[in-house]
C-alpha cells in the first residue's frame, strides 16, 4: 500500500472510533499517531529500499549490516507507533 492509502485508513480508523460507544478519545492524540504512524511506516520503505540496493550491489564485499541494523530498528519503531495508535485511535 501506499503512504497515502496508510493516512486514509488510519483516519478512518480514527474517526470511526468516535462514533462508537465507551471512552471518548482525544481527537489530536489520534492525529499525532497517525502522523507518527505514517512517517514510520515511509522510514521503512526507505530503509528497506537502501537494505535491497546494498544486498543487490554488494558482490561480496559488503555484508551490508548497519543498512539492515537500521531496518531492524525502524521495526521496533513501527511495533510502538501501531501500539500508540491503538491506544490512542481504536
Amino acid at each position: 500500500m501506499k503512504p497515502r492509502m496508510y493516512l486514509a485508513l488510519a483516519v478512518s480508523a480514527c474517526l470511526l472510533s468516535f462514533g462508537t460507544p465507551g471512552q471518548a478519545k482525544d481527537p489530536s492524540s489520534c492525529n499525532e499517531a497517525v502522523d507518527a504512524y505514517n512517517n514510520t511506516v515511509n522510514g521503512i520503505a526507505d530503509h528497506l529500499k537502501r537494505y535491497s540496493r546494498c544486498v543487490g550491489g554488494s558482490e561480496g564485499r559488503d555484508d551490508c549490516s548497519t543498512e539492515f541494523r537500521r531496518l531492524r530498528n525502524s521495526q521496533s519503531s513501527f511495533e510502538s507507533a501501531v501500539s500508540n495508535f491503538q491506544s490512542e485511535c481504536d
